[in-house]
């Protein structure tokens, strides 16, 4: 099978199977935002999702105490230590708003999160 794929021997491993993720959102009320301390953090949130046996998570950017690329790569390795994806984030954005300069703000918003992906 020279250049195919066995798709049955990638499902059989899991490889392709969907990650399961959980939401930072479903910790709001645990996780720190708007200036204000959590009751844990979210290497503590990544640790939950690893306990409970997930293979990722979705930490919502809201909840990230700083958007520093050496605190952003902090995250990235402690879900790679746990041996769990991050499967996306949130970022509280409306590219929708009818306020041009607003609309235009959240687009470089979702740049700069793009960066840190």
């Amino acid at each position: 099978m020279t250049g195919q794929v066995d798709v049955h021997a990638e499902a059989k491993t899991g490889s392709r199977l969907p990650k399961l993720s959980l939401a930072g959102y479903s910790f709001r009320d645990y996780l720190p935002h708007d200036g204000k301390p959590g009751k844990i953090v979210l290497q503590d949130f990544f640790a939950l999702a690893a306990d409970y046996g997930l293979t990722a998570v979705e930490p919502t950017g809201y909840y990230f105490t700083s958007e520093d690329f050496a605190y952003v790569h902090t995250l990235k390795a402690a879900a790679h230590k746990l041996g769990i994806a991050i499967s996306g984030t949130a970022i509280r954005n409306d590219f929708c708003d009818p306020a041009a300069t607003k609309r235009r703000a959240d687009v470089v918003y979702g740049e700069r999160w793009g960066d840190n992906a």
